[in-house]
């Protein structure tokens, strides 16, 4: 299963922390790992979070999650701060 996230440069840099709505109907929280910095277009995989394998309805594929980061065109001064004090970590 595939699916396609937009996320702030600011998530990008700090980490993704959400939730999606499962085929089944669930929710299921979505986290990167801490310290890592999701490029543009990288694609995560969370295992066993994507459909059934056919005849095997116990055991599910892996559900892969592409990020589109969205790159602002300006900073105000609030956001400015935002990305300097996620930078100096």
């Amino acid at each position: 299963m595939y699916i396609s996230k937009e996320i702030s440069l600011l998530q990008a840099l700090t980490g993704v922390n959400f939730t999606i709505t499962h085929l089944d109907g669930r929710k299921v929280r979505i986290q990167s790992e801490p310290g890592v910095v999701i490029e543009p277009e990288s694609t995560m995989t969370a295992e066993d979070l994507g459909m059934p394998f056919l005849g095997k309805s116990f055991k599910f594929g892996n559900l892969f999650i592409k990020f589109d980061v969205k790159f602002p065109t300006a900073l105000d001064p609030n956001q400015m701060a935002q990305a300097t004090q996620a930078l100096a970590g």
